[in-house]
């Protein structure tokens, strides 16, 4: 695809901002209105990319195929060979949440003509998508980064997401709009190493066709006479052994390879992942690059692994080793033949639970998950398994109820409801919010301020206290970190102390 046209869209997730009615008012941060032109639409230089065209028909076009969608309808389609994985995972409940939605509508011009233009809403979903419509050329990449992020570096989404996954993102200065998706792969893949290296390397047996004097298997008579005769220097056998050297294990080790060149970092810190590279390493050879490029068509890479031990670990591997290679530049379909829908997906407000559990751990609190179904309550006695219900963070001890909420400056109504809840289900009397970094109160009251409940039993008292993390916007690398752990901090100090009240 020689002439292929490309063109990224960075975009925040705004699922609870307000909505563009017409085109006579101002996009939100969240959204991106398009406009028409003659030929072509020129998009707004986002987030630092390079302004480039594509034409405003097959643009819309290639939108609206995906608009609409959630994001389990995306990974489960059935249309073509996708490839969209899911950080927070299929089974995760927000996953049935929109992904963006494109909506036609009219720009009034300095002319004061109306032309069309292309509005583009997103959901709570966060991530990076590139789409396209068989056949064509044009290519869209869609990013959809944090909206609590004001600059093009993304301090606050890397943050979440290595304090979440466990990773050091000190050395991520900048998520560049060409290697949003690649980190989000990366990250991904590191997972998917400390996962498989709790069932070892993946072994097969395979027939060897040798001829040499170290005769070990079955001889073949008529390979030696062919081979061998008349001097008969060496012996022709055939023999089976249990290796390692698979192809699938050299692509995984290729692309292990990728990501210790590109983010070293990633693979060091975590144990499992560092001793899954070692083992690859000592037992699997290493593809040259033009190797790589040569073998990438061949059935061994694109048939799934249906081992029924290793499969499980080593399926994501063999798909996350495709995608990354694919995005450093080696085509996976051939050049006239690149794949519908890539991408890699998660739900924002999942990324902020993730991430406030990991500050909340050791402080007592059982995280519920509702894929494991730990930390699962229920709301009626009889039958026992129904009304599930699922707070975020409960602490018997402190009898205290959390809630973590990735949402700008107030409180809902249903919010408010949830909670309540919480607290007569478990008869807990402490409940709030965690809000991410506000750069005002709107609504929402700070740690400093708690408040009684009203309550018709006047035996028990309840209390709502919410706490918010400090406004970071403007904020360069150095103080951003100082102030990220400042909140922290305070937020452990903020349980402990409400705690022993």
């Amino acid at each position: 695809m020689a002439n292929c046209e490309k063109v990224i869209i960075r975009l925040r997730d705004n699922s609870f901002g307000p909505v563009v009615c017409d085109g006579g008012r101002s996009a939100h941060s969240g959204q991106l209105v398009v406009r028409s032109g003659v030929r072509a639409c020129l998009l707004p230089n986002v987030g630092g990319g390079e302004v480039l065209k594509i034409k405003y028909d097959i643009l819309h076009q290639i939108l609206t195929r995906y608009q609409g969608k959630s994001v389990r309808e995306i990974v489960s389609s059935t249309e073509s060979e996708d490839d969209v994985v899911s950080l927070s995972g299929q089974a995760h409940r927000e996953m049935d949440s929109p992904v963006f939605t494109v909506c036609a509508d009219k720009w009034r011009n300095d002319e004061g003509c109306l032309i069309d233009c292309l509005r583009i809403d997103t959901g709570n979903i966060m991530g990076s998508l590139r789409l396209r419509i068989p056949g064509s050329t044009c290519i869209v990449e869609l990013q959809i980064v944090s909206r609590f992020d004001s600059g093009k570096d993304q301090l606050f989404l890397n943050y979440l997401l290595g304090k979440a996954m466990g990773v050091d993102f000190s050395d991520f200065a900048d998520s560049g709009s060409a290697s949003f998706m690649q980190i989000l792969l990366a990250i991904l893949l590191v997972r998917a190493m400390s996962e498989a290296d709790k069932v070892g390397l993946l072994r097969e047996y395979r027939r060897y066709d040798c001829n040499d004097l170290r005769p070990k298997g079955r001889m073949e008579l008529n390979r030696h006479i062919k081979a061998n005769f008349p001097l008969c220097a060496s012996i022709a056998y055939s023999k089976r052994e249990l290796t390692g050297d698979l192809p699938v294990n050299r692509l995984i080790r290729h692309s292990i390879s990728l990501v210790e060149r590109k983010w070293p970092w990633l693979i060091v810190h975590d144990a499992g992942a560092r001793h899954f590279s070692d083992m690859m390493k000592r037992y699997v050879r290493d593809y040259a690059p033009m190797e790589v490029k040569k073998h990438m068509m061949s059935q061994a890479f694109s048939h799934p692994v249906s081992h029924p031990l290793f499969g499980v670990h080593y399926e994501p591997l063999r798909i996350l080793s495709r995608m990354l290679l694919h995005g450093d530049g080696l085509g996976i379909y051939g050049e006239d033949d690149y794949r519908e829908v890539c991408g890699v997906l998660f739900d924002g407000a999942w990324l902020w639970e993730e991430y406030v559990a990991s500050i909340l751990e050791g402080e007592g609190f059982v995280h519920s998950n509702p894929a494991t179904r730990a930390g699962v309550r229920y709301a009626f006695k009889s039958p026992c398994d129904e009304g599930e219900l699922y707070p975020d963070f409960v602490s018997s001890s402190r009898r205290m109820i959390l809630d973590a909420k990735y949402k700008r400056g107030w409180i809902h109504r249903d919010d408010r409801l949830q909670l309540m809840a919480y607290a007569f289900n478990t008869g807990y009397e402490r409940m709030g919010l965690i809000f991410p970094p506000q750069e005002d109160s709107n609504g929402v009251d700070s740690s400093v301020v708690k408040r009684e409940l009203r309550q018709s039993d006047m035996a028990r008292h309840y209390f709502w206290r919410n706490f918010v993390f400090k406004p970071i916007n403007g904020l360069g690398e150095d103080a951003f970190l100082r102030q990220m752990e400042e909140s922290e901090g305070a937020l452990q100090e903020f349980v402990r102390h409400w705690g022993m009240e």
